[in-house]
C-alpha cells in the first residue's frame, strides 16, 4: 500500500506497569515476547521480492522496557545475566527470523546511551548475533546524546553514533551536517591501521542494503495499482 518499512515489532520486555508503553509490547514473559516478535517479522517481510512485503524493524535495542521507576527515557541498570536471560530473547528471536533493520533505544544501558553503545551495536548485535542489516536511531536520539552528557555538540554526537555502528539518523540532522566529513576522516585512517593496528581505530562498518533494495524502497517509489486496490478494499471492510 505504498509503505515499504514499518517500525515494528516492539520487542521490549516490560515488568513495571508504571511505564507508559507496556501495551505496545508482549508483556513480561521473554518466551512469549520472542514468539510474538518472530511471528511479526515473518508476517511483515515474507518474501521481500514481493511488492506487498515490508521491512521489519526490531525496536528498541535494547532493554528499553526496563527504565528505573517506569519513567520514560530513564536509565536502565541491570546485570548482564538479567539482560541476556530476560530481555534479550525477543530481540534475538526477531533477528533470527530475518528482521532487516534495528532501531536503537532512547535509554542508556549501564551508563552508556544505546545510540552510542559500541558493545551493544557492534560486539553484541553485529558480531555475536550476526546482524548484517541496517541500524536506525529512534526519533532524535543522536541529538539527545548531548542531554545524556556524553557529547558536547551535534558533531561529537554524530561521531559517537557513527563509531558505535548507527547507519541512519532519524530527525536529529546530526548526520546530515556532519556524517560525510566524519566518514572521510575515518577512511583516511585505514592506511594507519595497517601499520599500527593496535593504535588506530577501524572506520564505522558499512552494512549491506540488499534487503532495503529488495523491499523496493529505492526501485519502486510509487504504489502499485494492485496494492492501492487491496488497501481500499481493506479499509472498506474495516469501516
Amino acid at each position: 500500500m505504498g509503505i515499504h518499512w514499518t517500525f515494528s515489532p516492539m520487542c521490549d520486555v516490560s515488568r513495571d506497569l508504571r511505564w507508559g508503553r507496556v501495551s505496545e509490547g508482549a508483556g513480561e514473559d521473554p518466551y512469549l515476547g520472542a514468539r510474538v516478535a518472530e511471528a511479526m517479522v515473518r508476517g511483515y517481510q515474507g518474501d521481500l521480492s514481493d511488492p506487498s512485503s515490508i521491512l521489519a524493524c526490531v525496536k528498541h535495542f535494547a532493554a528499553y522496557g526496563a527504565p528505573q521507576a517506569g519513567r520514560e527515557y530513564h536509565a536502565v541498570d541491570m546485570s548482564e545475566r538479567v539482560f541476556r536471560d530476560s530481555y534479550l530473547p525477543p530481540y534475538r528471536a526477531a533477528l533470527d527470523a530475518g528482521a532487516a533493520t534495528v532501531m536503537t533505544s532512547f535509554n542508556d544501558l549501564d551508563g552508556v546511551p544505546a545510540t552510542a553503545n559500541r558493545w551493544l551495536l557492534r560486539d553484541l548485535l553485529r558480531d555475536e548475533l550476526s546482524f548484517g542489516g541496517f541500524v536506525v536511531t529512534d526519533y532524535g536520539t543522536i541529538g539527545e546524546l548531548k542531554a545524556h552528557g556524553v557529547a558536547g555538540d551535534d558533531a561529537q554526537a554524530a561521531e559517537l553514533a557513527l563509531r558505535a555502528g548507527v547507519n541512519m539518523d532519524m530527525m536529529s540532522a546530526a548526520y546530515l551536517f556532519h556524517a560525510a566529513e566524519l566518514v572521510r576522516v575515518m577512511m583516511l585512517m585505514v592506511p594507519a591501521m595497517a601499520e599500527e593496528p593496535n593504535k588506530a581505530e577501524p572506520p564505522p562498518r558499512i552494512t549491506s542494503t540488499r534487503s532495503i533494495m529488495l523491499a523496493g524502497i529505492c526501485s519502486r517509489p510509487y504504489t502499485p495499482a494492485s496494492a492501492l486496490k487491496m488497501g481500499r478494499e481493506s479499509m472498506r471492510i474495516c469501516v
